[in-house]
């Protein structure tokens, strides 16, 4: 049987390299903060038994011919077996996400303002919205047929990563993870769909793959 959670790690570009090419400013800084190497805790009924598994979930610097600074974020696929049924810590459905989606920050981007700017909205709202630029997801019921799964071309969406504050819903349920970072991320396709991942960082970020 396979494991519902993929377990090979995958070496993220450095932080730096995302303002290579690029404006400098508060984009690139809001940028910066969502890159990670996650997982995403959830408990999945496999043959009618409760299990702990860790949806795999990267955020990293995008392409780096872009004129603007850009993420992409990478879904992996569960690997579940057939028949399983994946739920959050909070009770929500976890359907299998698949693919990658690239992210861009539409927001003032003075350089000489840019530290106080992020500083002051991570502060205020605890995290940062992105833009979907471009990118589809392979979207249905864990163990069924990766070719099988619903398409949704997700440009014009929404990322909404946040920071996990200390006392809140979110930092309970995580809390067995211990000093680890954490964060919560809200999926919004453009037809209205929406799903929501808590997050725990996984490794360092440790240089190109």
């Amino acid at each position: 049987m396979r494991s519902p959670g993929l377990l090979a790690i995958l070496l993220l570009l450095p932080l730096a390299g995302a303002a290579q090419g690029v404006p400098g400013g508060m984009s690139t800084l809001a940028l910066l903060w969502a890159q990670g190497n996650y997982r995403a805790p959830m408990i999945c009924e496999i043959e009618g038994q409760p299990r702990r598994a860790l949806r795999r979930l990267v955020i990293r610097t995008g392409p780096r011919t872009a004129t603007r600074a850009l993420d992409r974020l990478t879904l992996f696929d569960l690997e579940a077996p057939e028949a399983t049924r994946c739920y959050g810590e909070a009770g929500n459905d976890q359907p299998n996400l698949i693919g990658s989606l690239t992210l861009v920050y539409d927001g003032r981007d003075d350089p000489d303002l840019a530290k106080r700017d992020f500083e002051d909205r991570l502060r205020r709202e605890g995290g940062f919205t992105f833009r979907i630029f471009a990118g589809r997801l392979r979207i249905g019921a864990p163990g069924a047929p990766a070719e099988s799964l619903e398409t949704v071309d997700f440009k014009d969406g929404t990322v909404t990563l946040e920071a996990v504050r200390r006392g809140s819903d979110a930092f309970r349920r995580l809390a067995e993870f211990g000093p680890r970072d954490k964060r919560v991320l809200h999926l919004a396709a453009p037809d209205g769909r929406r799903w929501s991942l808590d997050l725990v960082e996984w490794s360092a970020v440790t240089g190109p793959r």
